[in-house]
């Protein structure tokens, strides 16, 4: 007997909602990128939001990708590396990040490390990890 199986793809996307670049205007970037999504009848990508790069209108941008049907990730608020920053002034970003974005996660939440840079020294690397478990992600 065949089987058929499943095939899936996983879309994340980093940085959101991004500052001005000379491609584009953050807020045309938010809008285009859901656009394109939409048109290729994507549903349920990942944004990983720096919510504070633009905080004035960040997550009104992150909110449109919720209407759109695609989920909110925490990316550090500042896109920090814990090495340089250690893990308290690291876990006060991730929380701030996560205060402004709380609105927009629905179920479980899920966090990005800036750079994918869980850091050099594995003590502050388990630090962190066990601090993530702690906050649900």
């Amino acid at each position: 007997m065949n089987h058929i199986l499943a095939k899936e793809i996983a879309l994340t996307f980093d940085d959101a909602p991004g500052n001005n670049s000379p491609f584009f205007e953050s807020k045309q970037r938010t809008d285009t990128l859901i656009t394109k999504l939409n048109n290729l009848k994507v549903k349920g990508a990942m944004i990983f939001a720096n919510p504070c790069k633009d905080s004035k209108d960040g997550v009104k941008q992150l909110k449109k990708y919720v209407d759109a049907g695609h989920f909110i990730g925490n990316h550090t608020c500042w896109h920090v590396k814990l090495d340089e920053v250690g893990l308290k002034k690291y876990t006060q970003d991730t929380l701030a990040a996560e205060e402004m974005i709380a609105s927009l996660i629905k179920g479980q939440k899920f966090f990005r490390y800036p750079y994918l840079n869980e850091g050099s020294d594995p003590k502050l690397r388990d630090q962190m990890r066990e601090w993530l478990k702690e906050h649900g992600y």
